[in-house]
């Protein structure tokens, strides 16, 4: 039973795998770069602090060090739990905008090949919040179908 919901699952968000691949890859590496980023000046900063105190002349057996250690120790993880935790989130948010996107692009592929099979000019409705919705709105393509229903 499990498999047959997973399978729901990927047809239901995973409509074009090539773009949604694509995208939710992208955010991976924005996530991952950001994480970096972030890792590097937190690893830099607590040099920094050894450094100094160094350059103070505080002696490297004191429990200063230890305490500098420590701390950077656990910093590092942290660090790792954020970046797993925000790299699942950007999984998340990418696979949810990716089928925003080509969800609407399916349909309005779909909807024009039925309109070419059966030769009839309908109108097209998206979901709600999905992105380019103004294509099917009323000051658009629904628009021109009204009218040109109208002339015809």
């Amino acid at each position: 039973m499990e498999p047959k919901n997973y399978n729901r699952f990927v047809t239901k968000f995973i409509i074009n795998p090539k773009f949604q691949f694509k995208m939710v890859l992208l955010f991976l590496l924005i996530s991952v770069m950001n994480n970096v980023i972030f890792y590097t000046a937190v690893h830099l900063f607590f040099n920094q602090a050894q450094s100094g105190a160094a350059s103070m002349g505080i002696p490297e057996a004191k429990p200063f060090y230890d305490f500098i250690m420590n701390q950077k120790n656990e910093m590092n993880f942290n660090l790792i739990i954020v970046l797993v935790l925000s790299t699942l989130l950007m999984f998340f948010i990418g696979i949810t905008l990716s089928h925003k996107i080509a969800g609407p692009l399916y349909r309005l592929n779909l909807h024009f090949r039925n309109m070419a099979n059966d030769s009839t000019l309908k109108k097209i409705h998206f979901r709600k919040g999905d992105f380019f919705n103004e294509i099917a709105v009323e000051e658009s393509f629904n628009k021109f179908v009204d009218d040109y229903n109208k002339k015809g």
